[in-house]
């Protein structure tokens, strides 16, 4: 027996594993298979990864590309624009950021946006070089240095 583990996931699993052929988890998926059932260590990690190769606008290179535009642009939007470091969140700028990714076909709402900001944002900023900003500065005036 394979431990509490339903023996087709279990199986599909362990064949995954050694082959890399991921066709056998659509079966399962779609017979419902994985369906309030324990998964084996690993199972969601593999998964989420088989995903994310398969969708890589989903990837997690895709979630730092967009806060990379997500800090930036509120930095534009904030600090840029008023000469000062922001204590809190400001909501026109994530509202402008909203708007900015439902206008690229890349919708993100306010409530994403907003948790981007406030878990990785200061660390962002903080880590910024001033050479670094000095560009930005530059990119955010069009090209044009001051």
């Amino acid at each position: 027996m394979s431990s509490g583990f339903d023996d087709d996931i279990f199986t599909v699993y362990n064949d995954y594993k050694k082959t890399k052929n991921v066709s056998a988890f659509a079966d399962l998926i779609r017979s419902g298979g994985l369906i309030n059932k324990p998964w084996p260590a690993g199972l969601a990690e593999d998964l989420a990864d088989i995903l994310d190769q398969a969708y890589p606008w989903t990837s997690r290179k895709q979630v730092q590309v967009d806060d990379t535009w997500i800090f930036y642009i509120y930095w534009r939007e904030t600090e840029f624009k008023t000469g000062q470091i922001d204590q809190q969140l400001n909501m026109s700028a994530i509202r402008y950021l909203e708007e900015w990714f439902n206008s690229r076909g890349t919708p993100k709402n306010y409530e994403t946006i907003r948790t981007r900001l406030r878990d990785g944002y200061t660390n962002w900023r903080d880590s910024l070089k001033p050479e670094q900003i000095e560009k930005m500065q530059i990119a955010a005036r069009g090209g044009e240095k001051s």
